[in-house]
């Protein structure tokens, strides 16, 4: 028997991107559902021109409630939810109609590609999303901003002998810096602050809303920031974090003045504490080397470098969150080219010089292997 399929999108004005996403999964879905929230534009007949089923729901801050809304509305046996601005890369369609295939799968995640710039889409770092999952017993979402299946659907999965799998199905996503805009940010901070009256006390609520306040630029970021340490500290002395979040945070933590450090927090104390507990996170490793080299700690900069670039080499890094993806290119070779020339082995950092030729700091590391050139020239004229 055949396993049905329904590509489900939440959109609102989308009338540029809505078309190439449904198009992308042509031949891989049994029905298209989208809910409109209030588009001003042509989205609905875009979508409807697509063969999408369109339905409307007056939009309420609350993304939860929409996509409940959108996934009751689904009539397959399973959901593909996608955003307007994500397409399906080639090859993974086939892959989706194999998992839906699989009797103990109940959901799977996917590899999102978060493009940084259109104009270079091999600059992209991948992000793990659960995305794919079946339509039947499918528990409710909460959370107005960031929302999430509560029971989580791993626990669903495991009540029916299944399980929750991660897949090679990837997303190309090309929204990234619209989402960083400052009208999303603002309503982004509206949502979270509304979340977090609804359910007080979330970590993961209160690290969003510091970050998204630092980002607005906003005075309430310092009181929200101060709240996320006060909720973490009970539990500084644990092996391992007690939420991902945690290395969002840290993240912050390392990059502000010091004395704007919470009470009782130190750079060396989070530079520690992420090692520990986020060694495979690639922006963490960069925010550490970073504030090693400020330092004066070159040793200690060079060996997270090395650890980054060894991420780098492998895919081994974190999959669970984005970032930039300059920190795994020609911008590492520099930094690290920097902190052997600061060590003295001059050789090793001629070999990181070398890689930037055909790059941006070409000039730069020119500059750099010149200097080195007439050290290396001058000991020998004195040895």
């Amino acid at each position: 028997m055949k396993n049905t399929l329904s590509l489900c999108l939440l959109v609102r004005n989308e009338s540029a991107n809505v078309g190439k996403a449904i198009e992308s999964f042509e031949g891989y879905v049994d029905e298209v559902v989208v809910v409109d929230t209030g588009s001003d534009d042509d989205t609905r007949e875009v979508a409807l021109s697509h063969g999408a089923r369109v339905l409307e729901f007056p939009w309420r801050d609350d993304f939860a409630a929409v996509r409940n809304f959108l996934f009751s509305h689904a009539r397959c046996d399973w959901i593909f939810h996608l955003d307007a601005d994500e397409t399906l890369l080639p090859g993974s369609g086939e892959e989706i109609r194999g998992l839906v295939g699989r009797p103990e799968v109940q959901g799977a995640y996917v590899l999102r590609q978060d493009l940084f710039s259109a104009d270079d889409p091999s600059q992209f770092t991948e992000m793990l999303q659960l995305r794919l999952f079946r339509s039947g017993e499918l528990p409710q979402q909460v959370g107005r901003c960031h929302p999430h299946f509560e029971p989580p659907l791993e626990d669903v999965a495991r009540s029916s002998g299944r399980q929750v799998v991660l897949s090679n199905v990837r997303l190309r996503h090309t929204g990234y810096v619209a989402e960083l805009k400052p009208t999303k940010l603002e309503r982004s901070a509206r949502l979270l602050e509304l979340e977090l009256q609804d359910r007080p006390g979330q970590f993961y609520y209160q690290v969003e809303l510091a970050m998204t306040l630092l980002q607005l630029g906003s005075d309430r970021a310092t009181a929200a920031l101060h709240q996320a340490c006060v909720s973490l500290r009970p539990h500084l002395a644990a092996p391992t974090a007690p939420s991902h979040q945690a290395a969002l945070l840290f993240e912050i933590l390392l990059q502000i003045q010091d004395h704007n450090l919470p009470g009782g927090w130190s750079k060396d104390q989070v530079r520690e504490l992420s090692a520990r507990w986020f060694p495979n996170s690639a922006p963490l490793a960069w925010h550490r080397a970073s504030y090693e080299f400020r330092e004066g700690r070159f040793e200690s900069a060079r060996a997270t470098l090395e650890h980054l670039k060894a991420m780098a080499d492998n895919e081994s890094y974190d999959k669970t969150t984005s970032f930039h993806p300059s920190i795994l290119g020609p911008e590492l070779h520099l930094n690290l080219g920097v902190c052997y020339a600061r060590l003295g082995k001059l050789n090793e950092a001629i070999a990181c010089f070398e890689r930037l030729r055909n790059t941006q700091f070409a000039d730069f590391a020119e500059q750099n292997l010149a200097a080195i050139r007439d050290l290396q020239r001058q000991f020998e004229s004195e040895a």
